[in-house]
């Protein structure tokens, strides 16, 4: 699957509101034609979370991912069965995308494979 230029920013395809989660800002590289490996650094929390009042020094002295800060991702905890059960429905989910955009079987295809892979 090839994809077009790389846009600006990417969009959460399943959010509804289709939250930011991905920025070209960052060094982003396609990997076995199903995700996208960023090469971004540790920064300080304080760097993007500057402001917030409700995280202690502590919190704000310690590093974290670039990407992580600038987009206020959170960690979510799931059992394996929940996990499971989320990227089964994303699969879903992207095959729907792929075949609503125009995508060859061919394309929807090798998704359905690599994705077994991770």
């Amino acid at each position: 699957m090839s994809l077009a230029p790389k846009p600006p920013l990417l969009l959460d395809a399943i959010d509804e509101i289709q939250s930011e989660i991905l920025s070209d800002s960052f060094t982003i590289s396609e990997v076995d034609d199903i995700v996208y490996e960023v090469n971004c650094p540790m920064v300080p929390r304080s760097s993007y979370t500057a402001g917030e009042e409700d995280e202690n020094d502590e919190e704000k002295s310690k590093s974290s991912n670039a990407v992580i800060n600038y987009f206020k991702l959170d960690h979510i905890n799931m059992d394996r069965h929940t996990y499971v059960t989320n990227m089964k429905n994303y699969a879903a989910h992207v095959r729907n995308c792929l075949a609503s955009q125009g995508s060859s079987q061919q394309e929807i295809s090798n998704f359905k494979r690599n994705f077994q892979a991770y």
